[in-house]
């Protein structure tokens, strides 16, 4: 099982970090319990939060489960999603999310 955190990169990278943060733990407390599994964190980055929304779309049209954090300190802008742990087969649907790079 895996969970993916999706955060904007047009945010500082210390912003990026509490944010992913935030959804990390928001989506651990939708999921809490639910299962033994080890659950494998991958970390993404979309360009901006009109990309973020795109995906959040994303995911509610594939019924995928996912969280979205908004942060209340910059007119709660959508910062941050994070799924639901996710199967293999739910993963194949976000390969084209790129991996989180600090550059």
């Amino acid at each position: 099982m895996h969970f993916y955190i999706l955060v904007r990169k047009d945010l500082s990278l210390p912003q990026q970090m509490v944010q992913a943060a935030h959804a990390a733990y928001e989506s651990g407390i939708s999921s809490l319990c639910q299962n033994d599994d080890i659950v494998s964190l991958v970390m993404c980055q979309c360009s901006n939060e009109q990309e973020l929304e795109r995906q959040a779309f994303y995911l509610r049209t594939l019924n995928l489960p996912f969280v979205e954090f908004r942060e209340p300190d910059i007119d709660n802008q959508l910062t941050a999603i994070a799924t639901l742990p996710l199967d293999q087969s739910q993963r194949i649907l976000l390969r084209h999310w790129k991996l989180w790079r600090e550059a």
